[in-house]
């Protein structure tokens, strides 16, 4: 029993020496990392959360006719309003990754670090010859938060709009009727 613990300290002693051996200091200096410049951190921009998406279904017939879409500055918020003629088409309210224009799947470059995209169906910004029923297809925004928006999409009862927002920014989907109308809300509270 005694010759089983020698040999065991023995090992154990062995052990010891191999792993000074192996802690680096034979002989070989340490290097001095005080003559190293001190960096100053870089601040990382955390991006918000994105708000879910809002949607409401078409409770109407016929296919409503778009007839307005403009951007104001509200207390508190930034307020775009779509209204149109006839009732309101079911609707879509959602910040997107990328934007691309129906048809030609051509991507669309907004300014602003997010993009939403508002989508109606069924519903047209066109009347039956064809001619454009919104009084602009392209808006800057007055605000610091909306900052453009774009009609996309107006095809086969479809009409989308992209908007150019400073950020993932909270909003608020309400509606009206005569005219039929939505209204966003999009928070200006950074």
């Amino acid at each position: 029993m005694l010759r089983a613990w020698s040999l065991a300290v023995l090992v154990l002693l062995g052990a010891v020496v191999i792993a000074a051996g192996c802690g680096g200091g034979g002989g070989q200096e340490e290097e001095d990392f005080s003559t190293l410049p001190t960096l100053t951190p870089t601040p990382v921009r955390t991006p918000k959360p994105r708000p879910s998406p809002v949607e409401g279904p078409f409770g109407g017939s016929g296919t409503p006719v778009q007839t307005q879409a403009r951007v104001a500055t509200v207390s508190g918020a930034e307020r775009i309003t779509f209204a149109f003629e006839g009732d309101l088409p079911g609707y879509r309210v959602e910040y997107v990754d990328e934007v691309k224009r129906c048809g030609s799947g051509e991507t669309v470059s907004l300014r602003g670090g997010a993009s939403m995209l508002v989508t109606f169906e069924p519903a047209a910004a066109h009347d039956d010859a064809g001619k454009v029923t919104v009084p602009a297809t392209k808006i800057r925004g007055f605000g610091s938060v909306v900052l453009e928006m774009e009609l996309v999409c107006d095809f086969e009862g479809r009409v989308q709009w992209a908007v150019g927002v400073i950020d993932n920014q909270p909003f608020t989907v309400t509606t009206a009727a005569n005219p039929s109308a939505l209204v966003i809300d999009v928070s200006s509270r950074r």
